[in-house]
């Protein structure tokens, strides 16, 4: 079954809420302490609009509080936060997440790997429809 991918983090938590079921997670994320983990919560700071140095400002809050949200709702297991790269994609490859984001090194490896699997890659949520990423002014 194809679906869209979710425009929106309130779209990617109803969507990783409602493909959440016994055994599976919505969503695999990488949450171990250091770069690696902090991947996809700078991802989520970046589309509220936070540098990944403001943790402490409402971007910041919004992005704690979208994972807090999709590990109460099952969205996203309590586990990630042990979970590097690879325990990722071994959840979403293994039918134990129904989604991922993960580093783009995992594509070639999902292919090699998973030869069987079908998945597709999209563009990271943002904050809301139509809002572009852009560089701080230097």
């Amino acid at each position: 079954m194809v679906q869209q991918a979710p425009t929106t983090w309130t779209e990617m938590e109803s969507a990783a809420a409602a493909l959440s079921a016994e055994g599976r997670a919505g969503l695999a994320v990488s949450g171990i302490e250091g770069a690696e983990g902090a991947t996809g919560l700078v991802i989520r700071m970046l589309a509220a609009g936070a540098q990944p140095t403001d943790i402490d400002s409402p971007g910041g809050h919004a992005a704690l509080e979208s994972f807090q949200r999709m590990v109460d709702s099952g969205a996203l297991s309590e586990g990630f936060l042990t979970w590097n790269e690879e325990d990722a994609k071994n959840q979403f490859a293994t039918g134990q997440a129904a989604m991922m984001i993960n580093s783009a090194t995992y594509v070639n490896i999902l292919r090699e790997e998973n030869p069987d699997l079908h998945w597709s890659v999209a563009v990271l949520p943002s904050e809301r429809r139509g809002r572009r990423c852009s560089r701080p002014r230097t």
